[in-house]
């Protein structure tokens, strides 16, 4: 879009209203895309403003390689794997045992959900991080192009606009990512 180009050729300058304007433009689609990896409001926030903050601290490295969303985008998918490669060490909490005797047993329990069926919510979980890291797993063309139809609901002529594509290349990149999830999925018994 060429609005963005000119907003982030004129932040690289150094102006803070375009950079506003930028983020302004962009943060709901930046927000969606990161919830859709990640699977939870407040992280995806929390990331949303790491990725700005990286954006503004490399403005300047931006070359126009490609548009302003998929560059974005990319730093977000960054942020999200750096978020996920702290997340899979886990955090042990203490969980204090009393035995019969009164003795006291400590154990450490990486992260644990309350649930009222414990066994569901495992295998939603295993589903929903599946499908995080099959769309992490995508090229970034495919990426961005699914995460601006299924997260943001753009239309097929929405999104070759903004990323300045033909409507067919549009159809054609989001076909293959649909499919190379669901094969991610069916290798993993997800389908």
């Amino acid at each position: 879009m060429r609005e963005l180009s000119e907003l982030l050729e004129r932040a690289k300058k150094g102006d803070q209203t375009a950079f506003e304007t930028l983020v302004k433009q962009t943060e709901t689609g930046v927000y969606r895309y990161l919830f859709s990896l990640v699977g939870n409001r407040e992280d995806a926030l929390d990331l949303a403003q790491e990725t700005y903050l990286k954006l503004w601290r490399t403005l300047r490295s931006f070359r126009g390689d490609c548009s302003p969303t998929t560059w974005i985008l990319r730093i977000a998918k960054n942020c999200a794997i750096d978020h996920q490669r702290r997340e899979a060490k886990g955090t042990p909490l203490p969980l204090v045992i009393t035995d019969k005797d009164g003795t006291e047993q400590a154990l450490d329990v990486i992260d644990p959900t309350p649930d009222a069926n414990p066994a569901e919510a495992f295998a939603r979980e295993e589903r929903q991080a599946a499908v995080r890291k099959a769309i992490l797993a995508l090229g970034e063309d495919q990426q961005t192009v699914l995460v601006l139809r299924e997260f943001e609901g753009l239309s097929y002529e929405e999104i070759a606009a903004r990323l300045d594509l033909e409507v067919g290349t549009v159809k054609s990149r989001l076909s293959r990512a649909r499919q190379a999830i669901k094969e991610f999925l069916t290798a993993r018994n997800f389908l």
